[in-house]
């Protein structure tokens, strides 16, 4: 899995805040994802957030992918995470899926 923090914007108004917001869900809408889960709301560090992950596809290749957007302070941090799936298994899948999702977690959460 990797994980970059790919954007600091300014978020200064709720105008500036909300343009960055749009600009995760256009993320998340050219994405073509499956298994789903959207949160907003405080992160763990009571800043604003909002975050998307989900099962993504690349031809054949189904990968991991998630975007998370936090306000903090005067800015937007706008993060991504994608993890390869290596396991063909129902379960090796499942167990996979279970480990890159707390992870991505953990990391489009951490802002401080």
């Amino acid at each position: 899995m990797a994980g970059i923090i790919a954007d600091a914007r300014s978020a200064q108004s709720d105008t500036e805040w909300q343009a960055a917001v749009n600009f995760g869900k256009k993320v998340r809408d050219d994405t073509p994802t499956t298994n789903t889960e959207e949160q907003t709301g405080p992160n763990r560090n009571g800043h604003s957030y909002w975050s998307y992950m989900g099962d993504a596809r690349k031809g054949n290749t189904t990968y991991f992918f998630g975007i998370s957007i936090t306000r903090v302070r005067e800015k937007a941090v706008i993060m991504m995470v994608e993890g390869e799936y290596r396991l063909n298994t129902e379960a090796g899948r499942a167990q996979e899926t279970r480990a890159l999702r707390t992870q991505a977690e953990l990391f489009l959460g951490s802002v401080k």
